[in-house]
């Protein structure tokens, strides 16, 4: 058993390299409104540092509070958390990250939207740390660097020489909504179980979702049977959804990928079924022919990027800024 280290469990699970275990900022500080880049570095070392102690290695990628990023530029706080300044040179969030060892992070897809195709040249080599050496500035960006899909991984910053290599891999869109969304996702359904309505005393769950939109009051109830269907259902779903993606994906060589993360609270918590679902989706793919499970370095050590985008300033909150987290309820912080 897990002897009540689940921390340890991990560890000995990365360890015989079935999973990886990324880390993110110490405190989740939102990165890219943090007023001095001493504390952006705080965030980062302290994270490397908890995590060797934890996992006896370095963390090879690192989830950015929000998703949040900011390139290197001359910046200053917004004028409603602090008095007005003169903006002064910051350094870009991805510099941070490879100067502290990383080799990738993630971000939302619709960065990629706004993100520039920079005017470089990239050899095809084995590693990370080869393709980054043979990154060039070239005069003019060629046709190849057109139409950043979310499909592969991209270096990520504008001044190669000034920090070690740093991939950038982008969050599917579709495969995420199946999970994420109540409303048009898996867990949704009207056969699993209703995470809002409780027994009282006790706190047990006895009902269905049944109606996503309908009262408490008149939810059914729970059918085991029916629920472990949808899970089967909902996993082959998500297994034919991941291959039409791949198949579709717009390639000129190498392995798309599908990078879907999510958060671990919505496995069991929200969505008492995702466990269930997320054990049979991993085995049907492992056993699928067309498909290959890896861990994110995995991928960007043996499909190196061949392409450098510069990111723009955003998060996956929802309008792609910082409104979620900086706003007149928040701002006073």
């Amino acid at each position: 058993g897990y002897k009540r280290d689940i921390v340890g469990a991990f560890r000995r699970m990365q360890d015989a390299g079935h999973i990886e275990v990324m880390t993110c900022a110490a405190t989740h500080g939102y990165l890219p409104l943090l007023h001095e880049d001493a504390s952006v570095q705080a965030q980062v070392l302290q994270a490397v540092e908890n995590y060797e102690r934890h996992f006896g290695r370095r963390p090879r990628g690192i989830w950015l509070p929000e998703c949040a990023y900011r390139p290197k530029c001359h910046w200053a706080p917004p004028p409603e958390i602090g008095y007005p300044e003169t903006p002064y040179p910051r350094k870009g969030i991805e510099e941070f990250v490879g100067e502290n060892g990383f080799d990738y992070f993630i971000v939302d897809t619709h960065m990629l939207g706004g993100g520039n195709p920079l005017p470089v040249e990239v050899r095809r080599e084995d590693t990370l740390g080869k393709a980054w050496s043979h990154v060039r500035h070239v005069r003019e960006a060629s046709p190849y660097w057109g139409g950043n899909a979310p499909y592969r991984p991209y270096f990520v910053g504008s001044d190669f020489e000034a920090h070690p290599p740093v991939a950038v891999m982008a969050r599917d869109p579709e495969t995420s909504q199946q999970v994420w969304s109540g409303w048009q996702g898996y867990p949704g359904d009207p056969w699993y179980l209703e995470f809002h309505k409780k027994h009282v005393p006790g706190d047990l769950r006895y009902w269905r979702v049944t109606d996503g939109k309908g009262d408490l009051a008149h939810k059914a109830y729970y059918e085991p049977q029916r629920a472990d269907d949808m899970i089967h259902s909902h996993a082959g779903h998500f297994l034919w959804l991941v291959k039409e993606k791949l198949r579709c994906a717009p390639w000129d060589g190498g392995m798309p990928l599908v990078c879907a993360p999510f958060d671990a609270e919505l496995f069991g918590h929200w969505w008492y079924e995702g466990p269930r679902w997320m054990s049979k989706v991993l085995r049907w793919m492992n056993q699928d022919p067309e498909l290959s499970v890896m861990t994110a370095s995995a991928y960007v050590g043996t499909h190196s990027p061949d392409r450098a985008i510069t990111l723009p300033e955003g998060s996956w909150g929802a309008g792609g800024g910082h409104y979620i987290w900086m706003n007149h309820d928040t701002a006073w912080t």
